[in-house]
């Protein structure tokens, strides 16, 4: 990542191949849905709603069975009324 944390144009496109990959396994039958999307700080973060945490953690292992090792780091919290996504929703308006 450049100085300013944000990606390179080589690094953006890998960061689009790698989410387009999870979309390709996650998106399909609605295991997980992409919510919103932040890069801060030298690092991207993907946010799903999700129902089960242990199928979308084999889904990604098998979409990125054949990538680099990358440092990937998978947590969860509840939010059953979608409250982050209105937090992100209501920085849009």
């Amino acid at each position: 990542m450049q100085d300013s944390y944000l990606p390179t144009d080589d690094q953006s496109e890998e960061l689009k191949h790698f989410e387009d990959s999870l979309q390709m396994e996650l998106d399909p039958d609605r295991v997980a849905i992409l919510a919103f999307v932040f890069t801060s700080g030298g690092i991207r973060e993907w946010n799903y709603y999700c129902g089960d945490m242990a199928q979308v953690a084999e889904r990604i292992n098998a979409a990125l069975a054949d990538s680099p090792n990358l440092p990937i780091t998978l947590s969860s919290l509840s939010d059953a009324d979608w409250s982050e996504m209105r937090k992100v929703l209501s920085q849009c308006k």
